[in-house]
């Protein structure tokens, strides 16, 4: 598994989670709640809270798409970013299984690890080299 896969993975993906989660959906929960933005350049302070978050489901991310890359599927970039979807919820398990996150709205969490993970597959470049 190539180097440069884990290093787009680890370097690119949880500061693409923050600029979604945080620079998109925040602020657009916020409109479709009472029009107000959310938007500040403020928040950069939760970056390294980013990385903490969102570190490891990057690199299990960047695990899988090495793995897919391998096996030479077809639009590998989607099926990353559906693990990449299912991934970002790592560090909510607990909270998951312990029943304190029960709306359906919780599922636009997702889309904090499905586009970075679709954008770092499709920069990874094509197949790893054995």
């Amino acid at each position: 598994m190539t180097l440069r896969r884990f290093l787009v993975f680890g370097l690119l993906g949880p500061p693409l989670g923050f600029v979604v989660g945080f620079w998109g959906l925040v602020p657009a929960l916020n409109w479709a709640m009472d029009g107000r933005s959310g938007f500040d350049w403020h928040q950069m302070v939760l970056l390294p809270l980013a990385y903490a978050m969102g570190i490891v489901p990057a690199l299990l991310t960047a695990l899988v798409d090495a793995a897919i890359a391998q096996r030479g599927w077809r639009w590998r970039p989607l099926w990353t970013a559906a693990f990449a979807f299912a991934a970002s919820f790592t560090p909510l398990g607990t909270l998951l299984v312990a029943g304190y996150l029960t709306s359906p709205w919780i599922l636009l969490w997702g889309l904090i690890g499905a586009v970075p993970g679709l954008v770092c597959s499709a920069l990874s470049g094509g197949p790893t080299r054995r």
